[in-house]
């Protein structure tokens, strides 16, 4: 079932119904978990599965930015800034409130005077792909200043490594995923360059 999400995502997947795809090509792929049996999966990972997950996906990472590398002489395309190129990679912190209709787990009053989460969540600003997420209480923009240093757990590169990482960061109150236009992150990680 695992591997019936990581295909789906490979090949372009955003939702869990969308490992539906994957059954319409049952000679490639065989038999395909339902969503709803992806669902009850992720309810039971523990933390050495999410780990292993994190790990597997750290090494792709790696090996698909060496091949880029390869062909084009540069790991992952630049960030940009003012229309100007960044020096290695931008992990774009961001937090967004979630409004919830009733009351879930970690759920709670926001403010914007709402009800649900405040989850922190990091992009690789230079390729647009997802890292990391931190799911917070509705209240959790509270300590945005202080966490918003924090580093997601998994590492784009290995630690031989000499790119630098420069943090951006803003606060969205908008629904995830957050619409706000590129030129709004890409002033974000200027201004953290310059930091």
């Amino acid at each position: 079932m695992l591997v019936d999400l990581t295909v789906a995502v490979a090949d372009g997947a955003t939702t869990i119904s969308d490992v539906a795809v994957l059954s319409d090509q049952a000679e490639l792929f065989g038999l395909v978990a339902s969503d709803s049996t992806c669902w009850r999966l992720l309810d039971q990972l523990d933390t050495a599965t999410l780990s292993q997950v994190a790990r597997a996906r750290s090494a792709a990472r790696e090996v698909v930015w060496a091949q880029r590398a390869e062909l084009t002489g540069q790991p992952f395309p630049p960030a940009k800034a003012a229309g100007r190129a960044l020096p290695g990679l931008v992990i774009d912190l961001d937090a967004s409130i979630v409004v919830c209709r009733s009351e879930k787990e970690l759920a709670a009053p926001t403010f914007k005077k709402t009800f649900g989460y405040h989850p922190m969540l990091a992009f690789c600003d230079n390729t647009g792909e997802f890292l990391a997420a931190q799911l917070r209480r509705g209240n959790g923009g509270q300590q945005h200043r202080r966490r918003c240093t924090t580093s997601p757990g998994s590492k784009p590169l290995s630690p031989r490594s000499r790119t630098p990482i420069a943090t951006a960061t803003r606060s969205w109150s908008g629904p995830i995923p957050p619409a706000a236009p590129e030129s709004s992150s890409a002033t974000s990680a200027a201004a953290a360059m310059r930091r």
